[in-house]
């Protein structure tokens, strides 16, 4: 049986396509198991302040590097997928992240940006050096 070109790519977007019903379906079923995690912000009270105009993209490497630690867990104790992190942060945060899975690929793709992961890495070896002189 050959597949060819297209039935490959047909395929590719099949299984695009059924991971994220996938994640939706797991969001929806944290957001019932939690409804407190996905509160709205209604007072629309900001937390923090962010210096760069890059705001999303430095939240992305952010959740891009939470989701590689592996160490954040809901409270049933499930490990929280990616666009679970990415509904705590807009919760957290006060910002909307639109198109996340988009973003992430594209943060992923770059290599020859300084990313906030590379700034984290140096300032932690700076507070190392700081911490054990």
């Amino acid at each position: 049986m050959e597949w060819g070109k297209k039935g490959a790519w047909r395929l590719c977007f099949i299984g695009r396509g059924l991971q994220v019903v996938e994640d939706e379906w797991r969001l929806f079923h944290e957001r019932m198991d939690n409804p407190a995690r996905f509160l709205k912000n209604e007072e629309k009270k900001v937390l923090v302040y962010w210096k760069t105009e890059n705001v999303q993209t430095k939240v992305m490497e952010l959740l891009i590097g939470f989701e590689a630690l592996e160490e954040f867990y809901s409270p049933t104790g499930k490990l929280l997928e990616f666009c679970e992190l990415v509904a705590i942060a807009e919760q957290v945060l006060g910002i909307q992240i639109k198109n996340y899975r988009q973003l992430k690929s594209r943060v992923l793709k770059r290599y020859k940006e300084e990313t906030v992961l590379d700034q984290l890495e140096r300032l932690i070896e700076k507070l190392r050096v700081q911490v054990y002189k």
